[in-house]
């Protein structure tokens, strides 16, 4: 081999030699850019964290704000506005709401004369009227175009014409203890604790239509849902009447 070709060969190992060098130069210098765009990357990342939250924590703060100031204020629990001075004679033994005003029922301190139904009117709260009913009332209801009143002491109802303030009618029962009233299908409904039964007034007639026999120690009743619903001491239980069988 010449001196010529030994040259020409080390020429060449050298160019290869400085083309490796600049590849592994540029590489480098590739992977030293793709670093510096992933530290780019993550710190534009947490800048838009930041303010991303930044502008959640100014709009709950907001959102308070206004929270509360179209939050309305709380409602009052009530307190006492009036008082009604009832007619003489003991304490009321119930109260009823009908025909617009409310029902007070009275027993005198005799009870051979009866008790009375005082009607106030809530716009005044006055006793506008006052009705003698029969001995004992506890119980009124209205409908069925009359005020009802059920009378513990003489075993009967009493119909009140809530039009003219008057006692138009007394439906004896046939029964001791009457106690519980309510209006159902268009009848009056009364329970009788000592007869064990419950008992149906059509007002069409102010006369006892109908006898249901029910378990003793009933006290009271409910209507709704399409019954006559009886509470019933004697067994702990309720028992339902349908009024259309």
């Amino acid at each position: 081999m010449t001196v010529d070709d030994r040259l020409r060969r080390a020429t060449t190992a050298l160019d290869r030699s400085v083309q490796e060098v600049d590849v592994v130069q540029r590489l480098g210098q590739l992977k030293g850019r793709q670093r510096r765009q992933a530290r780019a990357a993550i710190v534009v990342a947490a800048v838009v964290l930041v303010v991303a939250v930044g502008a959640l924590v100014v709009g709950l703060a907001v959102a308070r704000q206004r929270e509360d100031v179209v939050r309305p204020a709380p409602r009052p629990l009530g307190k006492v506005v009036g008082t009604v001075p009832l007619p003489a004679g003991e304490p009321p033994w119930g109260v009823a709401f009908a025909e617009g005003d409310v029902w007070a029922l009275i027993n005198t301190s005799s009870s051979a004369s009866g008790g009375t139904v005082a009607r106030i009117d809530p716009k005044t709260n006055r006793v506008v009227a006052t009705i003698p009913v029969g001995q004992n009332p506890g119980r009124g209801v209205g409908g069925a175009g009359a005020v009802w009143v059920v009378n513990y002491g003489g075993s009967t109802v009493s119909r009140i014409d809530p039009a003219t303030n008057k006692l138009v009618a007394t439906i004896k029962l046939g029964a001791q203890a009457p106690s519980g009233l309510g209006i159902a299908d268009g009848a009056v409904w009364v329970t009788a604790a000592s007869d064990k039964a419950v008992f149906r007034i059509d007002p069409a007639t102010n006369a006892v239509v109908g006898r249901i026999g029910v378990r003793g120690g009933n006290v009271s009743l409910a209507t709704g849902a399409g019954a006559v619903w009886v509470q019933s001491l004697d067994g702990n239980l309720i028992t339902r009447i349908d009024p259309n069988r």
